[in-house]
């Protein structure tokens, strides 16, 4: 992993984060908030059920990405 990370860094590749951060920003909150509640949920909810909403929401993920790429 040290030197995939060696190899991005002196390629140039994280000046896309740069360009992007209020992106960064946003998903890395989201990953946040979602593993926090997710944590959190599992003292309430069945891990199946869990596994079922997560699955879900990438599926939508999944189709919302691909429909925005076909109107580009």
């Amino acid at each position: 992993m040290l030197v995939g990370f060696a190899r991005y860094t002196q390629s140039g590749s994280f000046s896309v984060l740069q360009r992007e951060k209020p992106l960064f920003f946003g998903m890395t909150a989201g990953s946040l908030i979602g593993a926090i509640l997710g944590g959190l949920a599992l003292g309430f909810i069945a891990p199946d059920w869990l596994i079922i909403a997560l699955a879900a929401i990438l599926l939508i993920s999944a189709y919302k990405t691909f429909q925005h790429s076909r109107a580009h």
